[in-house]
């Protein structure tokens, strides 16, 4: 029997999928070309970030910030069932990922603009960072360069 979810379900993984490999893609390439690390240390959970927390921040601690983060919004919506903790955690998590990404783009040496692109459109953001010549890593952040 012909069932319309089936198909809607199938394309979404599909698109999913894509995406997902473009992002391992960029990744690879820039932990490889840029950091001068193994590109399969890009794909290693928590690894990756310790990885981009050391050369965005040049601290490790600073990854744990969204991590804790998260399962605080996890906590609050599936333990604690409370909507103003969700929100609290929410918001946390969501200002510092933004601040993460637009300081990781700004550490590989590219302008606000593609920072921008790389929050708001991450797959074209992380194209743009992986596969230009003119990319390269400046070394971590200092507060004076930031904006």
């Amino acid at each position: 029997m012909y069932n319309a979810y089936t198909v809607n379900d199938a394309t979404f993984y599909t698109i999913l999928g894509i995406f997902s490999i473009c992002n391992i893609i960029c990744m690879w390439r820039i932990f490889s070309k840029l950091y001068n690390v193994a590109g399969w240390k890009s794909i290693v959970p928590l690894y990756n970030t310790y990885i981009m927390s050391m050369h965005t921040f040049n601290n490790w601690y600073m990854m744990f910030i969204p991590l804790f983060a998260s399962i605080g919004v996890l906590l609050s919506a599936f333990v604690f069932k409370s909507l103003a903790l969700y929100f609290i955690f929410g918001t946390i998590a969501t200002v510092s990922s933004v601040i993460t990404t637009y300081l990781f783009s700004k550490t590989l040496h590219k302008s606000g603009l593609v920072a921008l692109c790389c929050v708001l459109l991450p797959v074209i953001g992380l194209f743009i960072l992986a596969f230009s010549d003119n990319s390269k890593y400046t070394g971590p952040i200092s507060s004076g360069d930031a904006a």
